[in-house]
């Protein structure tokens, strides 16, 4: 295909505009398309993510993770996250927000990870567990709004350019 877009000069120039007009969402979803193709391996248990992840990039495994965090935040805020396998993956995501100087957003995850026993439990069962124990649920609407998805992009798109993956550059 890239060869028959680069003997046609029409196709040179459609896709070329298409690049150029291609904003910052759309290269952001084909960055993380690409780098969620790096892990295709299945988990559940923390042994078995800890074993995926580490087989990959490191800028496509942070961007990932991110990409995880906000997946679970869009689908039902912190406590989703937490009630979730990706909360197996909190403890990176932290380190991640935190190296990129987001301290709001990992102090977020810190206080999530407070929540549960020490060392806090990577293992989903072991985690509801714990949350089936609880006499009351946190307040996850006030640590979901420490999570603004603005921020989080933000961190992705950094990683993504630092390590050379933004796409579709003109």
């Amino acid at each position: 295909m890239l060869d028959q877009i680069a003997a046609d000069p029409n196709l040179r120039s459609y896709y070329a505009d298409r690049r150029a007009d291609a904003g910052d969402d759309q290269r952001r979803g084909q960055m993380l398309q690409n780098a969620w193709a790096c892990f295709g391996a299945p988990w559940q248990t923390p042994q078995q993510a800890d074993a995926v992840f580490d087989a990959g990039p490191a800028a496509q495994r942070d961007m990932v993770l991110l990409s995880m965090l906000l997946g679970e935040i869009y689908n039902g805020g912190a406590g989703q996250l937490v009630d979730n396998y990706a909360g197996t993956m909190i403890p990176q995501m932290r380190q991640i927000l935190l190296d990129g100087g987001l301290r709001q957003e990992g102090a977020a995850l810190t206080t999530i990870m407070a929540l549960f026993d020490t060392p806090y439990p990577r293992d989903t069962v072991m985690r509801r567990m714990q949350m089936s124990r609880w006499t009351a649920d946190p307040d996850w609407d006030a640590l979901t709004t420490q999570l603004p998805d603005t921020n989080i992009n933000e961190l992705i798109d950094q990683i993504g350019k630092a390590a050379g993956l933004w796409p579709l550059s003109p």
